[in-house]
């Protein structure tokens, strides 16, 4: 089980949060070009048939974190219009009743949790609305 923040996960991509108590994306200047560095939770992924994972949220679950969902979307929709690389830090609970919280859009600051980085996932952004997102994630080669 990681011990890791999600201010350290960020930093795992080079990501600095605006702000660590409500931002939970980033966009890092590499060399080639930029990429999004997103926290996503782990209980809204779905296997795809290619062997890839499906993301896909609405932003109603945001409303109790405006300035976070204001950045995400910013974010997000630069990664769309852009075509920039999207990369995951995984948020997980394991409590069935946590998740039942996150799943109807309840506060989620105090629920203890875990972060996974996913430095070998690579996503992209496609569809994005003003009411919800999908981004899909391959596993990128190791080689």
């Amino acid at each position: 089980m990681s011990e890791l923040t999600q201010t350290d996960a960020f930093a795992e991509y080079s990501a600095k949060l605006l702000n660590p108590r409500w931002a939970t994306s980033a966009i890092v200047q590499k060399p080639q070009r930029a990429e999004v560095v997103v926290c996503l939770w782990q209980q809204f992924f779905k296997l795809q048939p290619s062997g890839g994972h499906r993301y896909e949220d609405f932003f109603w679950r945001w409303d109790v974190n405006e300035k976070g969902k204001k950045l995400f979307r910013q974010h997000l929709e630069q990664a769309h219009t852009k075509c920039l690389p999207v990369r995951l830090i995984m948020a997980c609970v394991e409590d069935p009743e946590c998740r039942a919280a996150i799943e109807a859009g309840k506060p989620a600051h105090r629920l203890r949790k875990t972060f996974d980085v996913r430095k070998n996932w690579l996503g992209n952004v496609v569809d994005f609305s003003d009411e919800k997102f999908v981004i899909d994630f391959q596993c990128e080669q190791q080689g």
